[in-house]
C-alpha cells in the first residue's frame, strides 16, 4: 500500500514527457519485481446520447382515463355526478403518460434478485495486505566473454544440463529394479560383481594401450620399408620410363630432320 504525494514537474522530466509522472510513498522497500496498482479519476465527458421512441405512450388499465359523457339535450334533467365536478376539473387535459423504457441493468438486477458477480481475484483482505510471496531469484549468468578472459582457478565450475538422467541416478532411485540391493548377501554379489566389472574394464584399458603401442610400431616399420624399398623402386620406374619417353622423341626428331634435308637437295 502506499499514497501519492505529488506530480513531478515537467521540466525535471530528462525526456520532457508530461506523461503523468509522480512520486510516491510505500510501506515497504520497492521492488522491480512488485506489480503496483494505482486508481486514477480522469475527468471524462460523456457524448450526447436520445433514445427516439417508435411508437406512442401506452397506458395501462388502471391508469386510464375515460372522458366525460356528453349532455343530454332532449331533456333538460341534470346528471347529479355531472353536477358536481367544477369547470376547472372539466376544462383539463388527461395527464400526460411517462413512456415506457428499457430497464437499467441495476434495476434488472434488483427485480430480479441477481446479485452483483464478483471476481475472487478482485477481492482483497487485509490479511493480503502488504504480504509478498516466496522471493524467485533469476540465475546468476556470468558473460560468456568475461569468462574465456578469467583464469581457469576463478571460472565457474558449472556441468551442463543432462538431456538424460543419468545411470547412477536411475538405479539409485527407490523403486526401481535397478535400485541397489538392501539385503547383506545380495549386497555383497553386486559389489563382487562390481569389482569384477573394474577388473574387465582396467583390463580393456591395458589392452587398448597395447594396440595402440603395436599399431604405432607397425606403423613405423612399414613407413620405414615403403621408404627404403617401394621408394627406390618407384623412382627406378620412372627413371626407365622417362629414358624411353626421351629415347622415342630423339628418335621422331632425328627422322624428322632426314626428311627436311632430302627436300632441300
Amino acid at each position: 500500500r502506499g499514497a501519492v504525494k505529488r506530480a513531478v514537474a515537467p521540466t525535471t522530466r530528462a525526456d520532457g514527457d508530461l506523461g503523468g509522472t509522480f512520486r510516491a510513498t510505500f510501506e515497504d522497500k520497492i521492488l522491480l519485481s512488485d506489480i503496483v496498482v494505482c486508481r486514477l479519476w480522469v475527468p471524462v465527458e460523456p457524448p450526447d446520447f436520445y433514445l427516439p421512441l417508435l411508437g406512442g405512450p401506452v397506458a395501462a388499465a388502471d391508469d386510464a382515463v375515460s372522458p366525460p359523457p356528453p349532455p343530454n339535450n332532449n331533456n333538460n334533467a341534470q346528471d347529479p355526478s355531472a353536477s358536481q365536478l367544477s369547470s376547472s376539473e372539466l376544462s383539463s387535459p388527461a395527464p400526460e403518460l411517462a413512456p415506457t423504457l428499457a430497464r437499467t441493468t441495476a434495476e434488472v438486477r434488483r427485480e430480479e434478485r441477481v446479485p452483483i458477480p464478483v471476481q475472487p481475484d478482485s477481492v482483497y483482505s487485509t490479511a493480503d495486505v502488504g504480504r509478498r510471496g516466496p522471493r524467485k531469484f533469476a540465475p546468476h549468468v556470468v558473460p560468456k566473454k568475461l569468462v574465456d578472459r578469467l583464469p581457469f582457478a576463478s571460472k565457474p565450475k558449472e556441468l551442463p544440463k543432462r538431456k538424460h538422467t543419468s545411470y547412477h541416478a536411475t538405479r539409485n532411485r527407490p523403486g526401481t529394479l535397478a535400485a541397489p540391493p538392501k539385503d547383506p548377501k545380495a549386497k555383497a554379489h553386486s559389489s563382487m560383481l562390481q569389482a569384477l566389472n573394474t577388473i574387465d574394464r582396467a583390463r580393456q584399458t591395458q589392452r587398448k594401450a597395447t594396440r595402440s603401442l603395436k599399431s604405432t610400431k607397425r606403423a613405423k616399420v612399414l613407413h620405414k620399408k615403403h621408404h627404403d624399398t617401394v621408394l627406390p623402386a618407384l623412382k627406378a620406374k620412372a627413371k626407365r620410363a622417362y629414358a624411353q619417353i626421351g629415347q622415342d622423341q630423339a628418335r621422331k626428331r632425328a627422322k624428322y630432320a632426314d626428311g627436311s634435308s632430302l627436300v632441300a637437295s
